[in-house]
């Protein structure tokens, strides 16, 4: 599933009560390497294979689109390879791209700044007003309500958007719903746990990518302004956020969905 920046920096909701204090980079998936494959259906159609390796600490997404909406037809072919330090995202017909930051180096370089008191407090407040964000847009927060494909997996529900994630991490199994006279459903099919060869996880030869430092400052200074929101009990509202639109702001809340587990427990798959 596609993200935006704006999104991608909201990571700090539906997250969930924690004993111990944990450094959210530490969050793995329950395997190690592994090819996850998903179907694309309703106004797009299309598929997406996901490789993974270091319990999920880079991945590598492909993925092929057709259809169209509002008149436009739509036939992409994408590459979203995620590492620790960067995301990297490349049209796979073209040769081009972008570079960004990846905003967990940045939360967890941010996080492991804080006292053990703040660390604390921070988890606590995320989830508190996580809640109470799904809450006002009519929604509700189900942790280990499914099982897809033999995994236990939290579902979140808010705007008519359901996405259901791997408990106690942010990787998607799941997600369906209607925006802007738009239907989509995108799920897991298979999980195959075996190695994966490491030219999966390369950059096209010889692709074009463009990378802009000014954006990774802006988003290194929303999460620090978030994390200090956060830290006062307020729910961090950016200026790029009230300006959204509609699709923008639906585009976020499924990205949200995605992220529930960021802070979440380890993962346990009965």
């Amino acid at each position: 599933m596609k993200r935006t920046a704006l999104a991608l920096l909201m990571t700090f909701f539906f997250s969930a009560p924690a004993l111990a204090v944990e450094n959210p980079w530490t969050k793995k998936l329950p395997f190690k390497e592994g090819t996850v494959s998903y179907e694309i259906s309703g106004t797009i159609k299309g598929n997406e294979t996901v490789y993974v390796k270091d319990h999920g600490h880079t991945t590598a997404a492909y993925r092929t689109e057709t259809g169209s909406s509002f008149g436009f037809s739509t036939n992409t072919r994408e590459l979203t390879l995620t590492t620790p330090d960067w995301i990297y995202t490349v049209d796979l017909d073209d040769n081009t791209g972008t570079k960004q930051i990846n905003p967990k180096k940045v939360i967890t370089d941010e996080f492991n700044r804080l006292s053990r008191k703040d660390q604390k407090k921070l988890v606590k407040n995320s989830d508190q007003l996580g809640i109470t964000l799904v809450g006002g847009l009519s929604g509700s927060v189900e942790k280990k309500a499914v099982k897809l494909l033999g995994y236990r997996c939290d579902r979140v529900t808010a705007m008519g958007i359901e996405t259901c994630t791997l408990t106690g991490t942010d990787f998607p199994m799941k997600s369906s719903g209607q925006l802007m006279g738009m239907t989509f459903r995108e799920e897991a099919t298979r999980i195959e746990k075996k190695r994966v060869a490491s030219q999966k996880f390369s950059l096209p030869q010889g692709a074009d990518i463009l990378h802009e430092p000014a954006a990774d400052a802006a988003i290194t200074g929303q999460i620090r302004m978030m994390f200090q929101s956060l830290l006062e009990g307020e729910r961090p509202v950016s200026r790029q956020e009230q300006g959204m639109n509609n699709e923008e702001m639906g585009d976020a809340i499924k990205a949200l969905q995605q992220m529930q587990g960021l802070f979440g427990p380890s993962n346990d798959n009965e």
